[in-house]
């Protein structure tokens, strides 16, 4: 009858949801491997665009090479650029040429430590989802089938961090 509801179980969202993660050393890992990541593009990143905001050849060629030659190539004035037209002015005999500056990041990961977070959460939601911590896709698995649950929890966080990132800019 329709007051009779004391048999019926109360709404448990629980049950709804993925087992929870066993493999704490892989998930340990990756957490530490993303973090590392993270960090380091943008300390590189960081470091590559001092050199070539201040010039410095030797600096940028200790990062990259061939950034650093397109970097010198690109600092030398042209011949066909006359100095004198711009002597007294705002550019003095600096020239106009466009610059290598750029914005290699959104702003959602923009600093380190929030790329960080946005990789490793998106990482950890998606692997809890796939079920890419459970030992019976890491221990327990043939090597194929541990691939393919990497990849398709690369894939998913792949879109969830561009879905984070793409529409912060």
């Amino acid at each position: 009858s329709r007051g009779d509801n004391k048999h019926k179980e109360p709404f448990d969202f629980k049950k709804f949801l993925p087992e929870p993660p066993e493999d704490q050393l892989a998930m340990s890992g990756d957490i530490v491997a993303l973090f590392v990541y993270a960090f380091m593009d943008h300390f590189l990143n960081d470091l590559m665009a001092s050199a070539m905001a201040s010039n410095d050849s030797a600096m940028a060629a200790a990062v990259d090479p061939e950034t650093a030659t397109q970097l010198a190539m690109s600092t030398s004035i042209p011949v066909w650029y006359d100095v004198s037209q711009h002597a007294g002015s705002a550019f003095n005999g600096v020239s106009v040429l466009p610059s290598l500056g750029y914005v290699p990041y959104a702003p959602a990961i923009s600093t380190a430590g929030t790329s960080a977070v946005i990789l490793i959460s998106s990482w950890l939601l998606t692997g809890w989802f796939t079920g890419a911590f459970l030992y019976k896709n890491t221990l327990e698995c043939s090597v194929s089938k541990a691939v393919a649950m990497a990849g398709k929890t690369w894939v998913s966080a792949t879109v969830i961090t561009a879905g984070v990132g793409l529409p912060s800019d």
